[in-house]
């Protein structure tokens, strides 16, 4: 377990697949095929003969067989293995807690322990695990109120107790420190697991602070001129982008728009795409809308974990 801010990428090593023959129905292991090739155009003539050319010959085909195992096998185990860590969901509520977003909190509260069941009810994601956390922020002037986490559990009740004692409150004017809250979820104790499926589902109805997420001039941002913010989103998203964290924004207001398309600047790539959940004209679709993001970033994490 540990941060996702700030870290080295590990290396890895680049292997290629063998590429599919498209004759070969699908029903037949590519590397039972590869092996029966080897044997059709070379054990014929071979069983014919017992000279010592024909017999070298086929002590070398053997260990030919032999090297092709070694090199298929690890990446059957690795297959399985990438399939189990994908299904191992760590989920990460990330919410602005200031005074616009009570019914919010509450919602969270009421569904994150009816996430479960209807991903389970799907054949395909039904040895799905979970581990849910919550990270909620206010404003930079809300001090040490400015931030709460509840860190990692399996147990969603143990975050329905948490949020009990997480209150809407503070704020002063109408940005928030979105990006503080971001860097807030990414700093906690997360599996390290490259496998893994991670997503943080980030809801708010105020921008960050930083002229290049809004355009609502000084009144409503104390913070506009400082260059830190472009900086920290950069730090945040590479971040993000490294430990391939899928991130979802729940769209509450038009507010957020600008800051929406900054985000996927950063974010988006060939891998990694930002979704952006739309609940601005209808609040009942959330555990709806949560329960297919957590379908999508499980098939997500296998599909790049077949990339690498």
């Amino acid at each position: 377990m540990h941060s996702l801010r700030s870290e080295r990428a590990p290396s890895r090593a680049l292997t290629q697949a063998p590429t599919e023959n498209a004759l070969i129905p699908h029903s037949t292991p590519i590397d039972s095929l590869m092996l029966m090739s080897l044997r059709r155009t070379a054990r014929p003539a071979i069983a014919m003969s017992t000279t010592p050319a024909a017999i070298a010959s086929s002590a070398s085909l053997e260990s030919a067989e032999d090297v092709f195992r070694s090199l298929i096998a690890p990446s059957r185990v690795a297959t399985k293995r990438a399939i189990a860590a994908s299904k191992t969901v760590q989920m990460c509520f990330l919410v602005d807690c200031t005074s616009s977003m009570g019914p919010w909190i509450q919602r969270v509260k009421q569904k994150i322990a009816h996430v479960m069941e209807p991903v389970k009810k799907d054949v395909e994601f039904r040895d799905v695990s979970f581990r849910f956390s919550f990270v909620g922020y206010r404003d930079i002037d809300d001090g040490p109120n400015r931030l709460v986490k509840s860190g990692f559990s399996s147990d969603p009740d143990f975050i329905v107790n948490f949020l009990e004692g997480v209150q809407d409150q503070g704020g002063a004017d109408f940005c928030e420190d979105a990006l503080g809250g971001l860097d807030a979820a990414l700093d906690q104790e997360w599996d390290g697991t490259p496998e893994g499926t991670k997503l943080i589902v980030h809801i708010a109805d105020a921008p960050c602070h930083g002229k290049r997420f809004h355009s609502l001039g000084k009144r409503n941002d104390s913070y506009l001129d400082s260059t830190h913010w472009d900086d920290m989103a950069a730090s945040i998203f590479a971040d993000m982008i490294r430990h391939q964290v899928d991130y979802y924004f729940v769209r509450l207001s038009e507010h957020t728009d600008q800051m929406i398309e900054v985000f996927k600047s950063l974010y988006n790539t060939e891998s990694m795409e930002l979704k952006v959940i739309d609940l601005s004209s209808d609040a009942s679709k959330f555990l709806a809308a949560i329960v297919e993001s957590v379908k999508t970033s499980v098939r997500n994490s296998l599909r790049r974990s077949k990339m690498r």
